[in-house]
């Protein structure tokens, strides 16, 4: 599988977010570092070893909080669904996730939702998609395997799926409760948004990290350079973290996205995390993923540290016989495994006791402070003032890349999407054919971005449109923009085509005419039909495994400043 960037558009991507201004004090102050603490449990084969693990971080989870109670550990644990239907065959594995969620009642450990390992790589929901069908449908087959993958039973070895049954997040909620993180879940990069239809159906509220990288697994490599560029342009304030951002509703934290973070495990030296956090920019908020009681330790590897044998990966090609095989050396002698948990300690230890003294307003974080701290408009009331500022920032930061929607605009403190600036002004504008005026306040809801980008058919165009014409084509979009009954094709979300005087045009070209009639909204001068690319500007840089078309959650990029205590 191979990400598709364009770094012949990173110019766009460059300019598509003009500087906001902050004090030069904000600027050159130190900000925070958060530390967020994860582990996974996904080996449903070799679950002794998750027996072992879970064992080793509830106590030393206890042991930490016990004697470092003013930088309290929290641990994220992400669980595959094969795996926790494993374990609790097992006395001492039940009896581990009674204790496990006796803690989780303290805040002491967070549920989390891991997908990329449930069985298996091969057998999973497949995607039925032709040339012939319409957005819809695309959209509607894409949600229907979110659905299967995310409720239903697979045989442990061979995949198969039995929907009779619970499985994956569906088996994770009925043994542990909803998660609060979600680990990697879709099969392709860029491809969540039907994924995250289902998980709002369920009504999840959680964090979603992204990739590795490298990612041995999916081979995901080189998309480095090009998402620290766009994570630093989601990131406009000190406040506001290049690890965290808004996608589809959901709040995105990355792992591994500019030069100066990457994947760090507890088990490596104190020397080797002090370094990192050394060399870190501090010019803005940092977030800091941190494994613990990692399983990757128990496994021979590599130069490049990538496992010689990943035991799940056997176990799938070889289902008549899952175990590794004696004569097969997959896994770490006893003392260099002994020799990991010893020296994760003393990281940890050395991280509660000396740097986050040593760096005030730094601490440890689960996901949901990350959820209560992240800003967004969503659910505000936005009033004609500010709406009225962001059309004028929308246009300002239009001139500096024409044809290329920019990623989002501020207003009133407030960071908007693209997508909910389209609601918005569908709204506000529609108040105006219906009312005679436009609305004092609007109230924001969630919003999709579009199903399928499709290719403008005229490049360059002599129609034209009154605003008048512009208001009541918006008046029949807005019902629907901030309707959120869930339906199987959300309405929700920015139209694929948006028709107009018997032609279907572009939702990038329809949000630049509402951005028009909105500054005149009484004239009657006629508006000329703009060329705008169907994407907003991360478009061809947005790393992704998917098809161009189908990555319209860019339109609903943005910021999430973090509101610090």
């Amino acid at each position: 599988m191979t990400i598709i960037m364009r770094k012949l558009l990173f110019p766009l991507l460059l300019a598509s977010v003009l500087p906001l201004s902050c004090s030069g004090a904000a600027a050159d102050q130190k900000q925070p570092v958060f530390i967020l603490l994860h582990s996974r449990f996904e080996d449903h084969i070799t679950t002794g070893l998750g027996e072992m693990r879970l064992f080793r971080l509830l106590n030393l989870i206890e042991k930490l909080r016990k004697e470092y109670p003013q930088y309290p550990v929290t641990v994220s644990c992400e669980f595959s669904g094969a795996f926790v239907q494993q374990f609790t065959k097992r006395p001492a594995g039940q009896a581990y996730l009674d204790r496990f969620k006796e803690l989780a009642k303290s805040g002491a450990v967070d549920v989390g939702y891991i997908g990329e390992n449930e069985p298996t790589y091969r057998n999973r929901p497949k995607l039925n998609l032709t040339p012939e069908m319409t957005p819809e449908q695309r959209w509607l087959a894409e949600t229907t395997v979110a659905e299967r993958f995310l409720n239903d039973y697979k045989d442990l070895l061979t995949g198969d799926p039995d929907a009779s049954k619970p499985g994956a997040l569906r088996a994770v909620r009925e043994i542990l409760g909803d998660p609060t993180i979600l680990g990697a879940f879709a099969p392709q990069l860029g491809g969540e948004a039907p994924y995250y239809h289902q998980l709002r159906r369920l009504n999840i509220r959680a964090v979603v990290p992204g990739f590795f990288d490298p990612y041995f697994l999916m081979n995901i490599h080189g998309y480095r350079a090009v998402a620290g560029e766009l994570s630093k342009d989601l990131a406009p304030t000190p406040e506001s973290s290049p690890e965290l951002f808004w996608d589809s509703g959901f709040l995105r934290a990355s792992l591994t996205d500019t030069a100066d973070v990457r994947r760090v495990l507890a088990e490596e030296s104190k020397d080797t995390l002090s370094k990192l956090l050394d060399q870190l920019d501090r010019s803005h908020v940092r977030i800091i993923q941190v494994e613990v009681a990692g399983y990757s330790r128990y496994l021979n590897k590599w130069e490049d540290g990538t496992p010689k044998l990943y035991p799940l990966v056997w176990a799938y090609d070889h289902p008549e016989y899952p175990g590794v095989p004696n004569g097969i050396k997959a896994f770490d002698s006893d003392a260099n495994i002994a020799k990991s948990f010893v020296q994760e300690e003393a990281t940890l230890r050395w991280l509660l006791g000396t740097f986050l003294p040593a760096n005030p307003g730094s601490r440890i974080v689960g996901p949901k402070d990350l959820l209560r701290m992240a800003q967004t408009p969503v659910g505000t009331e936005v009033t004609e003032a500010t709406l009225a500022e962001a059309v004028k920032d929308w246009v300002a930061r239009s001139a500096t890349q024409p044809r290329v929607l920019p990623t989002f605009v501020e207003a009133g403190g407030k960071y908007f999407s693209a997508a909910d600036l389209f609601q918005l002004l569908a709204s506000a504008l529609g108040g105006l054919h219906n009312a005679g005026k436009l609305p004092e306040k609007l109230r924001l809801t969630d919003i999709y971005g579009p199903i399928r980008l499709d290719e403008t058919e005229e490049t360059y165009t002599t129609t034209a449109y009154t605003p008048g014409q512009i208001a009541e084509v918006a008046s029949q979009l807005a019902p629907k923009l901030t309707d959120q009954t869930w339906r199987p094709v959300p309405d929700n979300a920015v139209p694929a085509h948006v028709e107009i005087s018997g032609k279907k045009i572009l939702p990038a070209q329809f949000l630049a005419l509402m951005v028009k009639a909105y500054q005149s909204p009484v004239s009657t001068a006629a508006i000329r039909l703009p060329y705008y690319n169907a994407g907003t500007a991360p478009g061809g840089l947005f790393p992704r495994q998917n098809d161009k078309p189908d990555s319209g959650h860019i339109w609903t990029l943005r910021p999430a400043p973090l509101k610090l205590d």
